[in-house]
């Protein structure tokens, strides 16, 4: 596609995340910390975020070729909640990642189903509404006292 239209990888990467229907994510780190992260609308709806100038996440795809020390291309499956603040525990995504080991630069794609994205109620303010298990069960019974009087 870079070649195509005549950009970079980076920048055609970053465009396609930026306007792909699939839950993806391209992140470009340096020096091993982030520096730049392009998500997907579906992403950004779900409020799933990458923390700018953070480091690799330990157990990503990224981390692993960045710590071998030579320039490598590896995909595999991690968990989404390595590379997402405030994520849910136990659904996976698969990551593609490079590194360039002259310029100490790695990139990575990110891109997981739909049907895989966390089911998250968000209120007007964009926080998280945890569910609180609900209003208790009516019994019939009143639940103030019924003899004392106001004088």
């Amino acid at each position: 596609m870079a070649d195509l239209f005549g950009t970079s990888f980076p920048a055609a990467a970053s465009r396609y995340a930026g306007l792909s229907d699939m839950p993806c994510a391209f992140i470009t780190m340096e020096r091993g910390a982030v520096r730049y992260a392009a998500r997907s609308t579906t992403l950004r709806q779900a409020r799933a975020w990458i923390p700018p100038r953070s480091v690799i996440p330990v157990g990503s795809v990224a981390h692993r070729i960045r710590s071998s020390g030579n320039s490598a291309t590896e995909t595999g499956e991690v968990s989404q909640d390595i590379w997402f603040d405030n994520w849910e525990k136990g659904l996976d995504l698969s990551e593609l990642s490079r590194h360039y080991q002259r310029t100490d630069t790695t990139i990575s794609l990110l891109w997981f189903d739909s049907d895989d994205l966390p089911e998250i109620e968000v209120n007007r303010y964009g926080a998280r509404v945890e569910d609180d298990g609900g209003l208790t069960e009516l019994t019939g019974e009143l639940s103030w006292p019924g003899r004392s009087r106001r004088r």
